[in-house]
């Protein structure tokens, strides 16, 4: 069909208008055939290169499939690793020696904390400086209860006692809330003990001595020289 059209585009001048008007349809309707039959072969060519990418990637990811990746085996053949228990420090009690009734009694751990927190720091304070407090006063009796450290005088059999200028201050619920604070700071003080449970000071694996104070007037001191520890 080409050689056909290029014949007559030569004749082309030499013809009269009817025929170049009809030469002219044949050369668009053969340059529409050629167009198309073009398009259909690149199409053709493309899915073939597709279809070849295809058969190529196919067995390489059967392979990662089928085979397990290098040191697979080895890794489920190791044994865990035994994880060290942490020690509890939350589900426990003490013992506490109150000295205005010179009574001792055994507290759980978390409700006797909640005495402390609000005896030691107004609920007033920003809840996050009462987590503080919780967590300082937790490894206080804790480090006390198991024998870390202990404070001159004796308790009577308790870990602690309720003295602020010894132990630490303590004060009941009945109490703080006839004269001390409401429920809402009761609660307060109770919601920093519960979101602080557990959580204690440790250095080296074993629990500090957690000396803290309210005020210390602008002078500080060398601990030993304010408040005998073994």
């Amino acid at each position: 069909m080409l050689f056909i059209n290029l014949t007559m585009v030569k004749r082309y001048n030499g013809i009269g208008q009817f025929q170049r008007k009809k030469l002219n349809s044949v050369i668009k309707r053969n340059r529409r055939i050629t167009m198309r039959y073009g398009k259909v072969s690149r199409f053709t060519r493309i899915r073939r290169k597709i279809g070849d990418f295809i058969l190529l990637i196919l067995p390489i990811l059967f392979l990662f499939i089928i085979i397990p990746p290098p040191g697979q085996e080895t890794i489920r053949e190791e044994k865990p690793q035994e994880e060290k228990a942490l020690p509890q420090y939350s589900e426990t009690n003490i013992r506490v020696y109150n000295v205005s009734e010179a009574l001792v009694t055994e507290y759980p751990l978390e409700e006797y904390l909640i005495g402390v927190v609000a005896a030691e720091m107004p609920a007033s304070f920003h809840q996050e400086a009462l987590k503080a407090q919780a967590i300082a006063a937790r490894t206080f009796a804790l480090s006390r209860k198991e024998g870390l450290y202990s404070s001159s005088g004796s308790h009577f059999s308790a870990s602690v006692c309720t003295e602020s200028g010894h132990c630490q201050a303590w004060i009941s619920k009945e109490r703080f809330l006839d004269g001390y604070g409401g429920q809402e700071a009761w609660e307060k003080i109770e919601k920093a003990v519960v979101d602080t449970k557990g959580m204690v000071m440790i250095y080296a694996g074993k629990l500090i001595n957690p000396l803290y104070h309210s005020n210390s007037g602008g002078i500080t001191e060398d601990v030993n020289e304010v408040w005998a520890v073994s």
